[in-house]
């Protein structure tokens, strides 16, 4: 048998979805970008409503105050990381680095096995 045979049998021998395809998938993480816009509601005074009198004004919201750029990371078992660009800044490569390195901790805390 060829080396480069031999070895791509070796190599798929060894792949996890051999081993148990249903931890294998368990074992995915990805992630995943979005605006997050929040608003301020305006409210009003609530008044007590006397026989026949007018319903008090409900609370109504008004245009977005800002938004965030929310980065989540997440698993089958629910979100790993989350993490919001501060105001003013922008995703560059360094922010991605350090988000890499904070999910890394997050997975070595979660799955200590790995």
């Amino acid at each position: 048998m060829p080396i480069k045979s031999k070895c791509a049998n070796d190599f798929h021998s060894n792949l996890w979805i051999n081993r148990d395809p249903t931890d294998f998938v368990r074992r995915f993480a990805t992630m995943d970008e979005t605006w997050v816009y929040h608003y301020t509601p305006e409210t009003k005074q609530q008044e007590c409503v006397e026989a026949g009198g007018s319903a008090p004004k409900k609370a109504k919201s008004i245009a977005s105050a800002g938004k965030v750029m929310a980065s989540v990371f997440w698993e089958a078992k629910g979100i790993m990381l989350s993490d919001y660009l501060a105001k003013g800044k922008t995703i560059t490569s360094e922010y991605y680095s350090n988000l890499l390195y904070q999910l890394d901790a997050k997975i070595r805390e979660k799955r200590p096995g790995l």
